[in-house]
């Protein structure tokens, strides 16, 4: 899952961050001690809702070690733990800062070289400590000060974190789901069951929910245009062929209460080496656009993108 946007994320602090900030605070032995753990929770928290908001990961917290007390009051602990991926240290960053000036313990902990630590995230904490800006990616730290205009993009984190996300189609096959996915009578709601169920999503009024009942699962994703976040709704439909090969259908269908996909949105299918393989594209807004199907033999591997102007949103498969 790869969501590009090169410029720099604002993400708001709201009264739940700031609770579970001093919560763990008053933990601490020292005024000093827990003002550091505070920032550091304010910070995990906050890269936390940017994958949770931006690409519907929902992480869990507590297997982070940023998260025990009884860890917090011995280490600098602001680590924020990816399954199947590794972990991202989250770096605190005071207001008004230009140059990155590191901590360092840090520094030491980074020359450890812990075999799960995949980058550093850094966050800038605005003056009223209301809203943080993610101000980019670093994969290694080994100096005491780091420029901000050398960080890497977000969008590098996002492409380490596809190669230990990718989704297994013949898992799909056997309804083991993960990284976002669910199957669709789980995430949409049909006529008969709308008023019953909650969590769930409303299709536009001009979407049957029979005109996509035979789609095997379904993922909501943000995809982040300009300053705005457009909802969409990812589907896919799986097949097993007899000679073997798996047989593919993706669609996207606008979600969230928007009516109608936004103009020039693209949807692509990726071979090896970032191959275009196929993909469609409308001036118009679309209620939904899909993808020609496709077969692969088992153990193929393949990206879906959804691309719209600067932005995108990619998710791997293998089958």
């Amino acid at each position: 899952m790869n969501a590009h946007n090169c410029s720099t994320l604002t993400i708001d602090l709201d009264r739940t961050a700031h609770a579970t900030a001093a919560k763990f605070a008053l933990g601490q032995t020292s005024i000093a001690k827990g003002r550091k753990v505070y920032l550091n929770t304010l910070a995990v928290y906050a890269v936390h809702q940017y994958f949770k908001i931006i690409y519907g990961i929902d992480l869990d917290l507590t297997q982070s070690d940023s998260w025990q007390i009884e860890l917090q009051s011995i280490m600098n602990v602001a680590d924020l733990v990816i399954p199947q991926v590794g972990t991202i240290e989250c770096v605190v960053i005071l207001p008004s800062t230009t140059e990155i000036q590191l901590p360092a313990a840090i520094i030491d902990d980074a020359t450890t070289t812990k075999p799960d630590r995949i980058g550093y995230v850094f966050v800038q904490f605005s003056q009223d400590l209301h809203s943080v800006e993610l101000l980019g990616f670093s994969d290694r730290v080994n100096t005491e000060y780091v420029s901000i205009d050398a960080l890497q993009s977000l969008d590098n984190l996002l492409d380490l974190i596809d190669t230990g996300r990718i989704n297994r189609l013949q898992e799909f096959l056997v309804g083991i789901l993960g990284n976002g996915w669910q199957p669709l009578e789980n995430s949409i709601a049909s006529p008969q069951r709308e008023f019953a169920l909650r969590n769930t999503i409303s299709l536009p009024k001009n979407t049957s929910y029979e005109s996509i009942r035979d789609f095997t699962a379904s993922k909501m994703i943000n995809l982040r245009a300009n300053i705005a976040n457009i909802p969409l709704l990812l589907l896919i439909g799986l097949s097993e062929e007899p000679d073997g090969r798996i047989k593919v259908r993706i669609r996207l269908h606008a979600a969230g209460g928007l009516p109608l996909l936004p103009a020039h949105l693209k949807l692509a299918l990726y071979g090896a080496n970032e191959l275009i393989l196929s993909e469609i594209q409308y001036p118009e807004p679309m209620n939904f656009i899909q993808l020609q199907s496709f077969k692969l033999p088992v153990g193929t591997q393949f990206k879906i993108r959804v691309e719209l102007d600067k932005s995108s949103f990619t998710e791997s498969f293998v089958a």
